[in-house]
């Protein structure tokens, strides 16, 4: 029985089951980052916040058991009977340049102490623009991972091979390459906080990508380090299943106040905007005053996370990603930045995205014109839908009711009998496409909602898929009805200046017999 499984899909994301030894997490998934030995929350109560999961730190507990000559068992160590997962000291390494072990010795101690999901000892990139430098860390990650493997001899622990690469995405693909062929349970992308401190997450965009085009889709992908409400929802869209963070401790530590854009300091606050436990029960001063305002403020970080996990969850579940992560990039320059980005992946982010969903699609502005559920279905048109008819009647709207076309084409097969067999009937639900009557109740070609008039990025596409489509169909005539009161203004206006068609007219008459008439003196 596989140990993770995909329920459901939008975008690159996934929601799954990741089965370990100590229950089932449901992806995607934060694992809050505890102190094995300090643990200003404990464990039990993030468990009662919904937290089924949580990562600790294998090699201060292995400092500790050498110091008091004292063996561990994690669970009990945390009192908590989930799932734990364990990290290897790369963060150490990262921090002071070395440690006091081997990746022999930490996957012995993993194995040891009840681990549900180990890490080896990797070598972290970290932010290094010295290239030499990064190719070391990835042969340094690969090597400790063969000499890892002989040695997984419990198999009720998940290993997790962890990416190393930094900024330099062609050694992020060669260590996937290498890493994929080991035949980990998990994989991790590491070396993400310093980028992502730096709000760059254009460049985690093409970090992630680096990852996920080389790994196997039955496996899932960790992000180490990222805890941040605005961080979340877009990795989640590009693929990344699993989080680890201490965010909601340390941005605690100094002050800062999580909320579902970004973050504030207590000190700037007049209002707790929040409704959990804490937030429903002090003011802001007497948050700041408080003797446990640390870990007051951590609570309330969890709950913060939770939160944006379940949302982003639920947003997986109704089909609605695209329009949940444009709605929280919206939040800040750089997570819009990235956002943008998609329509550049737009087919990777296709892979996972269903072609049929059970709710409309919502276009409200550049790059929503590139959503994949868009460029799907226009591509499925025009590769499949064959016309050979000499006349075209195209209908213009404002809504998505397409009923005036189909009372219209009925008018014209009473009126001109076998000629309208000669006519093809479209609706033009731009940005997505001109669709044909035949096809047009089929999704997304009525089940949709678009801001107009539209931006100017969509007019362009708009114009293009327009002239695509009457470049390739060759219609002798063409009336076009604009029931859309100018809010396709600039479409139709490159119509009436486009000379390659013989006889075309606009028409925003709603009589169907004059519409008729229009037609006919063509």
């Amino acid at each position: 029985m596989p140990t993770f499984e995909v329920r459901k899909t939008d975008l690159a994301a996934r929601l799954g089951y990741l089965k370990t030894k100590s229950g089932v997490v449901e992806t995607p998934a934060v694992l809050p980052v505890i102190h094995p030995f300090n643990q200003i929350v404990k464990p039990i109560e993030m468990e009662r916040m919904g937290y089924n999961a949580l990562m600790t730190n294998s090699y201060l507990i292995l400092k500790k058991s050498k110091a008091i000559g004292r063996t561990f068992e994690v669970h009990d160590l945390l009192n908590y009977k989930k799932t734990v997962m364990t990290d290897s000291g790369a963060y150490q390494l990262l921090e002071y340049g070395e440690v006091d072990t081997t990746p022999e010795e930490i996957i012995n101690f993993e194995t040891n102490i009840g681990s549900d999901i180990g890490v080896i000892l990797d070598t972290p990139t970290g932010l290094t623009r010295n290239k030499k430098r990064a190719e070391e860390t990835v042969s340094k990650t690969i090597d400790a991972a063969i000499r890892s493997i002989p040695l997984f001899k419990d198999k009720n622990i998940l290993w997790t091979g962890p990416i190393q690469g930094g900024v330099f995405y062609d050694l992020i693909e060669k260590s996937a390459k290498e890493m994929s062929k080991l035949n980990f349970d998990v994989y991790a992308l590491g070396s993400p906080t310093q980028v992502m401190e730096q709000y760059d997450l254009e460049q985690l965009l093409y970090m992630i990508l680096a990852a996920k085009r080389n790994l196997p889709l039955d496996k899932p992908l960790h992000l180490f380090g990222a805890g941040h409400p605005l961080t979340l929802p877009i990795a989640v869209a590009l693929g990344c299943d699993l989080f680890d963070s201490a965010s909601y401790i340390l941005y605690a530590k100094r002050g800062a106040y999580m909320t579902e854009s970004g973050t504030k300091y207590l000190d700037d606050l007049k209002y707790l905007t929040c409704e959990c436990e804490v937030c429903s029960k002090y003011f802001v001063g007497e948050l700041k005053n408080s003797k446990d305002r640390v870990r007051l403020l951590a609570l309330h970080n969890l709950h913060v996370l939770s939160r944006e996990i379940k949302s982003i969850k639920q947003a997986i579940y109704e089909g609605r990603l695209w329009e949940y992560v444009a709605a929280k990039s919206r939040a800040h320059p750089r997570a819009w930045t990235a956002f943008k980005h998609f329509s550049k992946i737009k087919e990777y982010l296709g892979e996972g995205t269903p072609l049929f969903k059970s709710c409309g699609l919502y276009l409200c502005s550049t790059p929503d014109e590139h959503r994949p559920e868009v460029e799907n279905a226009y591509k499925r048109l025009i590769r499949n839908i064959k016309i050979n008819k000499k006349s075209l009647v195209v209908y213009f709207s404002k809504t998505n009711d397409h009923t005036f076309l189909y009372n219209l084409r009925n008018t014209f097969e009473k009126e001109v009998g076998m000629n309208s067999e000669e006519i093809q009937f479209c609706v033009a639900p731009l940005p997505i496409a001109i669709a044909p009557i035949e096809v047009c109740d089929i999704y997304p070609f009525s089940q949709y909602d678009i801001s107009l008039p539209l931006d100017k990025e969509m007019e362009k596409m708009s114009i293009r898929k327009f002239k695509q489509f009457l470049s390739k169909y060759k219609f002798k005539k063409v009336l076009l009805i604009d029931h859309s009161n100018d809010k396709y203004k600039q479409i139709i206006n490159w119509f009436t200046k486009e000379k390659t068609i013989q006889a075309k007219k606009v028409v925003t008459d709603r009589q169907t017999e004059r519409i008729l008439k229009e037609f006919t003196s063509l």
